[in-house]
C-alpha cells in the first residue's frame, strides 16, 4: 500500500508540512517520488514515521533521532527499539503511578478520606521526576558506545597490551588525572592553532605537537613500538561519536587523525 504525502499525514497525526520537512532533512524519504513532485510512501516509511513520532515525544532532536534512524546494521536498531521499549515501561510505570495517585484524590473529594502513605506519597514524585528520558537514551546509547570501542581497542591492541592498560588506568588518581588534562588540552590547543593556520599536516610543527601528544598519551597508555597499537589509540581519539559534533570539530579531528597517521608512519612498527 502506498500513501500520499497528505494521506501519510492524516494517518500519523501530523502536519503535511513535518512530512516535507523530514523529507528535506533525510529524515523520511518517500518511497516514490514522481516528476511532478509529487511524493508517496510505503508501509515501511509508515512504521519509520512511527518511531520517529515515539522518540521525538521522549524529547530526542530531530538529528538525534536521524542518527538512529540511519543506523545499518540489523542488530543495532534491535538495540534501539530495546531501549526505547525500556524507556515505555518507564513512562507506563509513571502513568500507572499518575493514575492511582488520581483515584486516591477522586476518593478523598467523595468521602473525605485520604487513604495514603507519606512513602505513597513520595513514590508518586519519584515516578513524575524520571521523565528525562531524553538524557536517558542518550546516557544508555553512549554506554553502548563506549563498550563497542572498547571491546573493538582490546581486539585490535592485543590481551597483553590491553592488561598492562587496564593496570595503568586503575593506578590513576585525581592528580595524575588533573595533570593529565591539563598536559593534553595544551597539546590540543597547538594544534588548534595550527589547524587554524593552515599549517599542513605532515609539517615539522605539526607532527612536533604529534610527537608531545604521544608523550602525554603514555600517561594514560602504556609504551608502545606497535604501528597497530598506535593507530588503535588514534582512532580512539578521533573516530568516537560524531552525530552531534559541528562541521569544525570534525574538520579539526579529521586534521588531527592525518597528522597521526602521518606521526604512526614515521615512528612505529608495522606487524610482520
Amino acid at each position: 500500500m502506498e500513501y500520499s504525502t497528505k494521506d501519510l499525514a492524516r494517518l500519523a497525526g501530523v502536519s503535511v508540512r513535518t512530512i516535507r520537512h523530514y523529507d528535506e532533512i533525510g529524515l523520511l524519504v518517500p518511497n516514490i517520488r514522481m516528476t511532478n513532485g509529487r511524493c508517496y510512501y510505503g508501509i515501511k516509511e509508515a512504521i519509520s514515521l512511527s518511531q520517529i513520532r515515539s522518540l521525538k515525544e521522549l524529547g530526542l532532536s530531530l538529528s538525534k533521532i536521524k542518527s538512529l534512524i540511519d543506523e545499518k546494521v540489523i542488530y543495532k536498531k534491535i538495540n534501539i527499539l530495546v531501549r526505547q521499549k525500556k524507556i515505555l515501561r518507564k513512562e507506563q510505570d509513571r502513568l500507572k503511578s499518575s493514575l492511582q495517585m488520581i483515584e486516591t484524590i477522586i476518593n478523598y473529594y467523595k468521602e473525605n478520606n485520604m487513604d495514603i502513605t507519606p512513602e505513597a506519597i513520595e513514590a508518586h514524585f519519584e515516578q513524575m521526576n524520571k521523565k528525562e528520558y531524553a538524557k536517558y537514551f542518550d546516557e544508555s546509547y553512549m554506554q553502548e558506545k563506549a563498550k563497542e570501542f572498547i571491546d573493538n581497542f582490546k581486539l585490535r591492541v592485543g590481551d597483553e597490551y590491553y592488561d598492562v592498560f587496564l593496570k595503568k588506568s586503575e593506578e590513576q588518581n585525581i592528580f595524575t588525572a588533573q595533570e593529565y588534562g591539563k598536559r593534553y588540552g595544551l597539546c590540543l590547543r597547538k594544534l588548534s592553532e595550527s589547524f587554524e593556520k593552515g599549517l599542513d599536516e605532515s609539517s615539522s610543527e605539526v607532527q612536533n605537537i604529534i610527537g608531545e601528544q604521544w608523550e602525554v598519551l603514555k600517561m594514560v597508555y602504556p609504551d608502545t613500538n606497535s604501528y597497530d597499537v598506535y593507530t588503535a589509540i588514534r582512532d580512539q581519539l578521533c573516530s568516537f561519536s560524531k552525530e552531534d559534533v559541528d562541521e569544525r570539530n570534525k574538520a579539526f579531528s579529521d586534521y588531527m587523525f592525518k597528522a597521526m597517521t602521518i606521526y604512526a608512519k614515521n615512528n612505529f612498527r608495522k606487524e610482520q
